[in-house]
């Protein structure tokens, strides 16, 4: 594979990505996986595909997001919004939320002081590359 190959994956990619409404991280770190964060990246992916909604909404396995003791952690984009203690059974809630109101009972503030006080460096980008 050359360079140019490499571009165009890329671009197809980015081109496929851009048409996306929101993207799901999942956090796969250790700490979520063991509170069965595998289980809910499962959860959301078949709710997408029983939804046909693969256009439009995708789930993606992430890195640490920062604060274990909550976990597994779910985050929605492009809306900034990060889901604490999150169940396989909570995902279809999750998905109903899409385009509405978050699901309040779920939320995580990134403005408590734990993220406050933080400037990300090598988790700046954790899901999004």
């Amino acid at each position: 594979m050359n360079l140019d190959e490499l571009q165009q994956i890329a671009d197809k990619e980015r081109s496929q990505r851009d048409k996306l409404a929101h993207c799901i991280f999942v956090c796969n770190a250790a700490s979520c996986q063991s509170s069965r964060g595998l289980e809910v990246n499962q959860a959301i992916d078949k709710e997408i595909h029983e939804r046909e909604i693969r256009e439009q909404v995708c789930v993606k396995g992430a890195g640490c997001m920062g604060l274990c003791a909550e976990g597994p952690l779910v985050s929605v984009e492009p809306d900034g919004i990060l889901y604490s203690k999150v169940t396989p059974e909570d995902v279809p809630e999750i998905m109903d939320s899409l385009d509405e109101a978050p699901v309040e009972r779920l939320l995580c503030s990134l403005e408590q002081p734990f993220f406050k006080s933080q400037t990300k460096i090598v988790l700046e980008n954790s899901g999004k590359i």
